[in-house]
């Protein structure tokens, strides 16, 4: 295990280890079964190894890190191709990791973060990954990251359908809202995650800002009609939402979390509150302030 190496660095270490002895037994030695076999136990050893550590093998987090990396929008100066070669190599890569459950468990959250706050590349590279480690693992152990991606899907769909149900009724928001619905324990969430219906969460008792809650009410009614018996329970803490200051000469556009955002709407009343006066107004407790906010 290198110490000190970003996730890229190691998986690169991997490789170059991986091909140098691949192209031996493949040009040399014939691709006999007994080279091919004693090279993957090499690799699998080397792969597991804790090194130095004296904890668990780093190799499935840092080769979920690496996929991340992959996966995520900003890879400005790889191509489609370039992508697909990355994954694919992960993929190999994934194969001599034995803790396959700590490994799905580093992943299902990478990949809930990159899907809830919309930073995947695309769905269509997410399937390919998660098609790469169904064909070494099997059905049963993706189903609850295809779900994740289902999800998606449909909640694309529902709000594509919750905006035609208001244009049909001639209904603005005066904001552009988007909702994900996510399946009760198909995500790598803690069950006190988010808020109940009466909007208290844990360590808050978060108020929804006015210009929310009339979105908030109405995507419910809509979705109490088509989905009757359904409940939905909304998780502000896995909520953002996007801003336009225009206080300055210069407009910047700025996105927070849903809490961050509820503070500077309160702004929008007067130019100064104090501290008690946002508490009161957010609904957060003192010693919440301390996990979001820095005084300034």
């Amino acid at each position: 295990m290198m110490r000190g190496c970003t996730p890229q660095e190691y998986v690169e270490a991997l490789l170059i280890v991986f091909r140098k002895f691949n192209n031996i037994v493949t040009n040399n030695l014939s691709n006999d079964r007994n080279f091919i076999d004693a090279l993957d136990r090499a690799m699998t050893k080397m792969v597991n190894s804790a090194g130095d550590t004296k904890k668990y093998p780093r190799s499935s987090e840092l080769l979920v890190r690496h996929s991340d990396h992959i996966l995520r929008k900003g890879n400005k100066n790889m191509t489609l191709s370039e992508i697909e070669d990355q994954l694919r190599n992960f993929i190999d890569l994934f194969k001599y990791v034995e803790d396959k459950d700590l490994f799905q468990r580093f992943y299902s959250k990478k990949l809930a973060n990159r899907l809830i706050h919309n930073t995947s590349v695309s769905i269509e590279l997410e399937e390919v990954a998660i098609s790469g480690l169904k064909d070494r693992c099997g059905y049963e152990y993706t189903s609850p990251l295809q779900r994740m991606l289902i999800d998606m899907k449909v909640s694309e769909d529902l709000t594509k359908e919750f905006d035609q149900h208001l244009l049909q009724k001639e209904e603005k928001l005066g904001v552009v809202f988007s909702v994900n619905i996510l399946q009760s324990g198909a995500w790598p969430f803690s069950s006190n995650t988010g808020t109940s219906d009466d909007e208290k969460a844990v360590g808050l008792e978060f108020r929804i800002p006015q210009e929310l809650a009339g979105c908030i009410e109405k995507f419910k009614t809509f979705y109490g009609k088509k989905y009757n018996g359904r409940r939905l329970r909304f998780v502000f803490t896995l909520s953002n939402g996007t801003v336009q200051l225009s206080y300055t000469s210069r407009q910047y556009t700025i996105t927070m979390s849903v809490h961050q955002l509820a503070v500077l709407l309160l702004m929008n009343d007067s130019p100064a509150k104090t501290r008690l006066e946002i508490e009161e107004g957010v609904g957060w407790r003192r010693e919440s302030w301390t996990r979001s906010y820095t005084p300034w």
